[in-house]
């Protein structure tokens, strides 16, 4: 009965230990918008996100600025960027009719890619956090409403239109003193 006991004993210890493995190998999966970014949510959402990828540090609050202002980066991307690229391909194939085993062909592809953005993000917002304590990595996830966007970009245009309308008016208002000034000329040349 003692052996018996035993080896239940020794049986349950060994399944606590298999578990305990498989529980630590299976941890808290990372949220979709981890890997799939943007892709994770509903098109018909009325929202922008941006994901941002910071190592961590041992300064948290640096950790999270760095994170956070790459997600509102990857935001911007969304919204406004310019993007310059130039591609090098050069292939070259070379026949020795003599000796077949020094024909060869060579190739080299050269790409530089340049990316510039630029976009306010009124009403952006850290909307979720996650920390990837294996990779040692932090994601941040920023969300942005379309109508804010739609509303800076009202707000911008009525800027646009008002300087252009002061622009207007500034040199209207300077041809006109300048043939007040030549008509004043005209008339002290004529004597009166």
């Amino acid at each position: 009965m003692g052996r018996k006991c035993y080896l239940v004993f020794l049986s349950s210890v060994s399944f606590l230990i298999v578990f305990g493995f498989l529980l630590n190998g299976c941890g808290k999966k990372p949220p979709d918008w981890v890997t799939k970014g943007a892709a994770a949510f509903s098109p018909k959402e009325k929202k922008l996100y941006g994901v941002g990828v910071s190592e961590l540090s041992p300064n948290e609050a640096m950790t999270r600025v760095r994170c956070d202002t790459r997600a509102r980066a990857d935001l911007a991307r969304v919204l406004d960027s310019y993007v310059a690229s130039l591609i090098t391909d050069f292939m070259e194939e070379h026949k020795d009719y003599f000796n077949k085993d020094a024909e060869g062909s060579d190739e080299f592809t050269q790409i530089v890619i340049k990316s510039t953005t630029e976009a306010t993000l009124i009403g952006s917002k850290v909307i979720d956090r996650y920390i990837d304590e294996k990779r040692k990595v932090m994601y941040c996830l920023v969300e942005l409403e379309i109508d804010n966007v739609l509303q800076e970009a009202f707000n911008k245009m009525k800027e646009a239109a008002r300087q252009k309308h002061r622009a207007i008016v500034k040199e209207r208002s300077e041809e006109m003193l300048q043939k007040l000034d030549e008509e004043l000329k005209k008339r002290t040349e004529r004597g009166y």
